[in-house]
Parts: C-alpha cells; structure tokens; sequence
C-alpha cells in the first residue's frame, strides 16, 4: 500500500512474500521485524504450495534504489521455502491536490 505524508515524498510500499506454511511464516516475519521493519502474516492462498503471505510495510521514496529491499526479502523468505511476490502500492489523492478544470 501506498500513502503520502505532507512532509516528504516518502511513502509507504508494501511488498509480499509467500511461505508453505504458518510457522515459516512466522519465523520470516520474525526475521524481518528484527531489521526494523513491520510485518503482518495471514493465510492467503494466493500462490500454490506457498499459502501464507507475510506483507513488508516499508516507508521509503518510490526509487530503483530504495526498491531494493525486495531483493533482501527474497533472500530472507528463500531461507524459509518461500519465495518473493513483489511489491506493490496504492495511491491516495492528497488533500492540497488541485483538481484540473474543463
């Protein structure tokens, strides 16, 4: 997910990882909270053989270079049988935007 804060353009980018099971879930999540970072875990059954989604919140500047965490995350879930599904965000209107006129 994504959302602005009127004092930066950072956001905040939430990244996927899917897992076999509820306890490597769980030690995934446990790993990357360690770095500083926050994590829920639900089943999903999402990716086949792969049921439980740990999601990575990270507040950052949408860059190439700050993206780069999801690799570090594919590394952690691979530990656990798991793999990477990406990051992704949505967009919220912020409250200062101007509406284009006709």
């Amino acid at each position: 997910q994504i959302a602005r804060t009127a004092q930066s353009s950072a956001i905040w980018i939430s990244a996927s990882c899917f897992l076999p099971s509820e306890s490597t879930a769980e030690q995934f999540a446990q790993s990357v909270r360690s770095l500083g970072y926050e994590v829920s875990v639900q089943l999903s059954d999402v990716a086949e053989h792969l049921p439980w989604d740990a999601t990575v919140v990270k507040h950052m500047r949408p860059s190439n270079s700050e993206i780069s965490f999801e690799a570090m995350l594919g590394e952690i879930a691979a530990r656990f049988s798991g793999r990477n599904d990406g990051w992704g965000c949505l967009s919220e209107k912020s409250a200062t935007s101007i509406e284009p006129t006709t």
